[in-house]
C-alpha cells in the first residue's frame, strides 16, 4: 500500500523503493517500537543478531522472560511468527527496521549487542555463529580461542566460510603469526587448489607449533594429504607423528593410514601392507567416528592398489556411509572418487564409475572443495567419453574451464581433446596435442595407452620415423605389463597392443603386426577380440587396398558400442575410413605402396636393404619383402631393372 500510493505521488519511479522504505521505518518507529519498553527493545536487539530467535538463547543471553516477551510481541504484531516450539522467526523488513535502530546507537553499542548474541550462542554450542558473533563485535581474540577449538572439525564439515569469515576478523599480527591461524588458512588454500601457498603456510605453522600436539597432528597430515595429492612421499611429513608414542591413537591411525595409501600408490607394496595392518589394528582403539571414515578411505586406497578389491570395497562403503552420516561433505567425494576408480579398474563398470563419480561431484560441490570437485568432473568425463557422448563430455569440459585451471586439468583435458579430433579424422591436429601430455599419465598403463595412441595419430598424418621409434618404445614398455590386475588395465594394455599393430602396419612393417594381433585373437574377453578383429580387418585394408573388410570392422565396432567402448569404436571407424581412401597408401597408377615407394627411392640412392633396415628401424627380412613385391609389382627381375622402370615412369622424380 505504501509504495502504490508512493508511486502515484513521484514523477521518478526509481525512488520508490527508497522512499517506500523510508516511510515503513517511520510508521515502525511511531506505531510500533515506541510502544515498546527497555527490556523488549533490548531483547529485540540482540534476537537480530541471531540467526534465528531462539528463547533458550535469549534466556542466556540474560533475557529470563524471553518467551512470554516474545509472544506479546508477535501478539502485537504479524513481523514475528512461530517457526517451531521455542523458535520464531523475523520478517526480513523489521529485521532491516531493527538493524537500522541499532546503528543509530553507534558503533560501540553495536559490538555489544554482537557480544551478547555471540556468547549466548556458544554457551548452547552454536559455535558456527558464534564466530561471526565475535567477527562482528570485533573481538579478535575469542574468534581465535574459537577456531583454535573447532577450526578443523568445522573445516570437516565442510564450513570453510565460516573459517574464512574467523581469519579475516583476525587482527594482522594473529592472522600472520599464530600457528593455528596459518595452519587454517594453508588448509582453505589447499581446498581452493593453491597448492603451493597452502605448503608454505602448513610448514609455517608446523614451525611455531611450539609443542601443541593436537596442531602438529592436523597440520601434519594436512600437509601429507597436498603432498600425496601431487604424487610426493609422505614420509617426512608424517614420520614423527606416526612414531610418536604420546600422540593419541587416532592421529597415529590417520598418519599410518594416510602412509598406507600413499606407499600403495607408489608401488612399494610390503610398507603398504604393514602400514595398512597396523592402521586397521589401530582403529580398535579409535572412538571418534569422523577419524574412522578417515582412516577407512586411506586403507581402503591401500588395498586397491595392494590387489585386495574385496576389503578395498568394504573399507571404502564403510568410509562413505560414515561420511554422509557425518555431513563431511568434503571427505565423501574423496572417498565416492575412488570408488568411482575401483569399479572402473577392478570391474569396467562405466555405470556405476559414473554414478559414484555423479554423487563425489555433488558432495565436493557442498564442500566448496575446488580440487575434489575437479577429480570428480574428470571422472565424468572419462566416463561420457567412453561412452562416445560429445555434447555431454564439452558440457562438463565447460564446467571444467569455469574452475581455475591446475595441473589436474592440465593434464587431462588435451587428452580428451585429442581424441575427439581423432574421432573426426583429424589426427595432425590430434598428435599435437598429446605431444607432451602423454607422458605424464599416473598410470603406467593409461600412460602406454596414450602414448601409442599418439604413435598411431603420428603414422597416420604421415610423421612415419617419429612413428616407427615412438611404437618401438610402447611394445618395450608393455613388455613390463604384463602383469596387470583388474578388468580395465587388462583390456587397455590388449587395446594398446592393437593401436601399436595399426602403428606398425601403417609405417610398413606388416610382420611385426600381424604377430601382435595373432596374441589378441586368442583373448576369451570380448572387449579383446572386438578389438583384435577390427584392427586385423584394418590393417589389412591397409596392405591390399580395396573396400574389403568394411563390413566387419562396422560389426565389430557396433559390438565394442554396446559392451561401453564407444570411444575405442569411434577411434577405429575413423581410422578404417582413412584406410579405405585410395590416396591413403596406394597409387592408382601401379599398386605400389608408400612403404614400396620409400625403399624403392633409398635402392636408387645407392643403400643397401642392410642400410635401408636401420634407417627406417624395418627389419632386414621386412625391407628384402618390400624390394621383393615391388619388382614383382613393376615386371621386372631385379631391383635394378625396377630403378629403371621407375624411372621412365616417372614414378621417382
Amino acid at each position: 500500500t505504501f509504495a502504490l500510493r508512493t508511486s502515484t505521488r513521484s514523477a521518478d519511479l526509481r525512488n520508490v523503493s527508497a522512499v517506500t522504505r523510508e516511510m515503513i521505518y517511520r510508521f515502525l518507529a511511531e506505531q510500533v517500537y515506541v510502544s515498546l519498553d527497555d527490556g523488549e527493545r533490548a531483547l529485540l536487539e540482540v534476537a537480530v543478531a541471531l540467526p534465528s530467535i531462539e528463547v533458550d538463547v535469549l534466556e542466556r543471553a540474560g533475557f529470563d522472560r524471553a518467551l512470554p516477551i516474545v509472544e506479546r510481541l508477535r501478539e502485537r504484531t504479524a513481523f514475528i511468527y512461530e517457526e517451531s516450539r521455542g523458535v520464531y522467526q523475523c520478517h526480513e523488513l523489521f529485521r532491516e527496521f531493527l538493524r537500522h535502530q541499532s546503528a543509530l546507537a553507534g558503533k560501540r553499542a553495536q559490538q555489544q549487542v554482537h557480544e551478547r548474541a555471540a556468547r549466548a550462542l556458544e554457551a548452547t554450542g552454536d559455535v558456527e555463529h558464534a564466530i561471526g558473533g565475535y567477527a562482528a563485535a570485533a573481538l579478535s581474540s575469542d574468534v581465535l580461542r574459537l577456531l583454535e577449538s573447532h577450526g578443523f572439525n568445522l573445516l570437516e564439515r565442510a564450513r570453510s566460510d565460516v573459517v574464512t569469515r574467523g581469519v579475516e576478523a583476525l587482527d594482522d599480527l594473529r592472522r600472520r603469526n599464530n600457528s593455528t591461524a596459518l595452519a587454517l588458512q594453508g588448509v582453505l588454500e589447499s581446498v581452493s587448489g593453491k597448492f603451493t601457498r597452502a605448503e608454505s603456510l602448513l610448514r609455517r605453522a608446523l614451525s611455531q607449533a611450539d609443542g601443541n600436539r593436537d596442531l602438529i597432528a592436523n597440520a601434519s597430515l594436512r600437509l601429507a594429504a597436498l603432498m600425496a595429492n601431487q604424487g610426493r612421499d609422505v614420509s617426512e611429513a608424517l614420520g614423527a607423528l606416526a612414531n610418536d608414542p604420546e600422540q593419541s591413537s587416532a592421529y597415529r591411525a590417520e598418519a599410518i593410514s594416510l602412509v598406507a595409501g600413499q606407499r600403495a600408490t607408489r608401488g612399494d607394496l610390503a610398507t603398504a601392507s604393514e602400514a595398512a595392518s597396523l592402521a586397521e589394528a589401530l582403529l580398535a582403539e579409535v572412538e571418534s567416528e569422523i577419524v574412522r571414515a578417515k582412516v577407512l578411505h586411506h586403507i581402503g586406497i591401500a588395498y586397491h592398489h595392494l590387489g585386495m578389491a574385496p576389503r578395498a570395497f568394504e573399507a571404502l562403503m564403510q568410509s562413505a556411509e560414515l561420511a554422509d552420516g557425518l555431513h563431511l561433505f568434503g571427505l565423501s567425494s574423496r572417498v565416492k572418487a575412488v570408488l568411482s576408480n575401483l569399479l572402473l579398474h577392478e570391474r569396467d563398470d562405466v555405470e556405476q564409475q559414473l554414478a559414484y563419480a555423479e554423487s563425489a561431484a555433488t558432495a565436493a560441490t557442498k564442500a566448496g572443495d575446488a580440487f575434489a570437485l575437479q577429480t570428480a568432473l574428470i571422472q565424468m568425463l572419462s566416463a561420457q567419453m567412453r561412452r562416445g557422448h560429445v555434447e555431454k563430455s564439452i558440457a562438463i569440459e565447460q564446467r571444467l574451464g569455469s574452475a581455475r585451471a591446475t595441473e589436474l586439468t592440465a593434464k587431462y583435458l588435451p587428452i580428451f581433446r585429442s581424441s575427439r579430433l581423432a574421432w573426426e579424422g583429424r589426427f595432425g591436429e590430434a598428435h599435437r596435442l598429446l605431444a607432451t601430455g602423454w607422458k605424464q599419465m599416473t598410470h603406467s598403463f593409461d600412460r602406454l595407452y596414450c602414448g601409442a595412441e599418439y604413435a598411431l595419430f603420428l603414422a597416420l598424418d604421415g610423421k612415419h620415423d617419429h612413428a616407427a621409434a615412438l611404437a618401438r618404445e610402447i611394445v618395450e614398455g608393455l613388455k613390463l605389463s604384463d602383469d596387470a590386475t583388474g578388468l580395465f588395465a587388462v583390456r587397455a594394455i590388449a587395446i594398446t597392443r592393437a593401436f601399436c599393430a595399426l602403428t606398425e602396419t601403417i609405417i610398413g612393417r606388416a610382420a611385426f603386426a600381424d604377430r601382435i594381433l595373432r596374441q589378441l585373437h586368442s583373448s576369451k574377453d570380448e572387449v579383446i577380440r572386438a578389438v583384435a578383429e577390427a584392427a586385423g580387418s584394418i590393417a589389412s585394408r591397409i596392405r591390399r587396398g580395396g573396400s574389403t573388410g568394411s563390413e566387419r570392422v562396422r560389426e565389430c565396432t557396433e559390438r565394442l558400442r554396446v559392451l561401453d567402448y564407444a570411444d575405442v569404436a569411434q577411434l577405429l571407424a575413423a581410422v578404417d575410413l582413412t584406410a579405405g581412401r585410395a590416396a591413403m597408401d596406394r597409387l592408382p597408377a601401379n599398386g605400389l605402396t608408400r612403404s614400396e615407394m620409400e625403399i624403392l627411392r633409398m635402392l636408387e640412392e645407392g643403400l643397401t636393404p642392410k642400410q635401408i633396415a636401420e634407417k627406417t628401424a624395418r627389419s632386414l627380412n621386412t625391407v628384402r619383402v618390400h624390394v621383393a613385391n615391388t619388382i614383382a609389382k613393376l615386371g621386372c627381375h631385379g631391383h635394378a631393372e625396377a630403378i629403371r622402370t621407375a624411372r621412365r615412369l616417372r614414378l621417382l622424380g
